[in-house]
């Protein structure tokens, strides 16, 4: 038996597993005793079969499984003691012919690097006061969400709600009668088409009008029929509204403008934090220089798939192209491969850990948040090894999340230039 190693690039690197049918003897005899207990055949006793009928009748299939388990154990007992490779072993190809064995796996190692001081990370902190004026904003927005739609007979404007029929029209501009979409409602606000809000806005009831609502490879008419106009009535602020927006925390107007500025300060805060938090992340992940095991990034990249899979029903759409997709996610694979030895150095670094009462704590909020009891809360946890593996990990992200914007150099800026600068930078 012979282990060779090839060494890929500083975290990546290719094993080469030798062996003959020598080196496998006794993991076959073995195998065949075993088998030679469990087997019947007819005209001969339980676990009397001769082992050599096994053999010509069982033996590649045996000899595979054990090739498979001899590997498993090799991986064990030489090679994850010597490299501790990252992640679990994925042999890319097996041959076992002519009583050789051949056997290559690729493995990624943990990249050497130094750690950046979280001082010479710099960090934008949007930082922004509600004022009347905020809170003036999301009253308003929120009565537009308790108005009430009103048929009128005036023309509809870009805030109205239009009920129409679309009748597909032919290449000479005649209507096909078999094919209408009977009493299609829209909100002008939400339409995001152009053509189709141009053809709705202006209309009054009876009108109607022929409009292109295809694309320039795809061109389709339609003949467009106004059923119904509406605009939205909005109510004032009453004690009903005021009582159910703040779930009984408010009474009355002034009590409710308090409760709506602490409600939008938390909502500005938060999203501050969780901005930060991004930032931080983003900017050790381009200032730390190192390289990421390909397996690790390939791992990573399986995973984006497989959550493709879920949002369709456990299969990939049919015109899904899974190797482009994974190339125009690669960089964000490496990212994320990055920030996972990132922050494992940072959190032994500061010795984070996630002790009962930090379970204890989280869990009281989010049973708050919900309307659950904490208890009951836990146990559902509890039930599942997963969510409560996932859970520790969350918490053990905040946690260092939390020291590392104690560190940072944070620069304090207001909503206006915090937006400027970065709808800049995402432009660019």
């Amino acid at each position: 038996m012979d282990i060779s190693v090839e060494e890929l690039s500083p975290v990546d690197r290719k094993i080469k597993i030798t062996a003959d049918r020598k080196d496998l003897k006794d993991t076959f005899e073995k195998a065949y005793r075993r088998y030679r207990k469990m087997v019947t055949l007819p005209g001969f006793r339980p676990g009397q079969v001769p082992v050599g009928m096994i053999k010509k009748r069982f033996g590649k299939e045996i000899e595979a499984e054990e090739i498979q388990k001899y590997l498993t154990d090799l991986y064990n007992k030489e090679i994850l003691p010597k490299h501790q490779p990252i992640g679990e072993p994925d042999f890319e190809a097996i041959k076992w012919e002519d009583d050789q064995l051949e056997a290559e796996l690729k493995i990624g190692v943990e990249p050497e690097f130094e750690l950046i001081e979280p001082k010479d990370i710099a960090v934008d902190m949007l930082v922004h006061d509600v004022t009347d004026e905020d809170v003036d904003k999301e009253i308003e927005h929120m009565l537009s969400h308790e108005a009430k739609w009103v048929e009128t007979d005036e023309s509809s404007g870009e805030k109205s709600q239009v009920t129409f029929d679309a009748t597909a029209l032919d290449e000479e501009g005649n209507p096909k009668e078999d094919d209408t979409d009977m009493d299609q409602k829209v909100n002008l606000e939400n339409v995001e088409d152009d053509n189709l809000k141009s053809a709705l806005i202006g209309k009054k009831v009876g009108e109607t009008v022929d409009a292109d609502l295809g694309s320039e490879k795809e061109p389709a008419k339609f003949r467009i029929l106004i059923k119904k106009v509406e605009t939205k009535e909005i109510p004032e602020l009453s004690e009903e509204i005021i009582k159910k927006q703040s779930n009984g925390e408010a009474e009355d107007e002034d009590s409710f403008r308090g409760y709506m500025k602490s409600r939008i300060q938390d909502y500005y805060d938060q999203t501050a934090k969780q901005l930060a938090q991004q930032q931080t992340r983003d900017e050790y992940v381009k200032k730390q220089e190192f390289d990421v095991p390909q397996t690790l990034v390939e791992r990573i990249l399986n995973g984006y798939v497989e959550q493709v899979k879920n949002r369709y029903g456990d299969r990939l759409p049919a015109d899904f192209e899974e190797e482009k997709y994974k190339e125009e996610n690669k960089e964000r694979a490496v990212n994320e491969a990055k920030w996972f030895f990132i922050s494992e150095k940072l959190e032994k670094k500061y010795e984070i850990e996630v002790e009962e009462d930090d379970l204890d704590e989280f869990l009281a909020q989010e049973a708050k948040q919900y309307g659950l009891d904490a208890a009951s809360l836990k146990q559902i946890y509890a039930g599942s090894g997963d969510m409560l593996n996932q859970l520790r990990l969350n918490i053990r992200g905040d946690k260092l999340m939390k020291k590392l914007l104690d560190e940072v150099s944070l620069n304090e800026m207001d909503k206006d230039a915090f937006q400027k600068k970065h709808n800049k930078n995402s432009e660019e």
